[in-house]
């Protein structure tokens, strides 16, 4: 199971627009769900995979998880310390 990311901003409402409490509120529960199933999003075929991202993240598998209102999710899996990590990229 993948761990959520850190601080306390993804569970509280906040201030902000009603855009930025519902994007804050989808974001936590979409991360909830990616820790419990990292493999729920559907996988970007590595032929797909921006440049920029296999140069600057030096990912080797990229995974999209859709959000309402056409937001997504863009994440890669990886494994360091055998601990199972996920890198938010987008």
């Amino acid at each position: 199971m993948l761990s959520l990311p850190s601080g306390k901003e993804y569970e509280r409402p906040g201030r902000g627009t009603i855009e930025d409490r519902e994007l804050r509120a989808v974001l936590y529960k979409s991360f909830q769900i990616i820790s419990k199933d990292p493999s729920t999003g559907k996988q970007i075929r590595h032929s797909l995979i921006p440049k920029i991202y296999l140069k600057k993240y030096g990912i080797d598998n990229l995974w999209k998880y859709d959000l309402p209102h056409g937001w997504r999710l863009v994440y890669s899996l990886a494994v360091m310390e055998g601990e199972e990590l996920c890198l938010i990229v987008e």
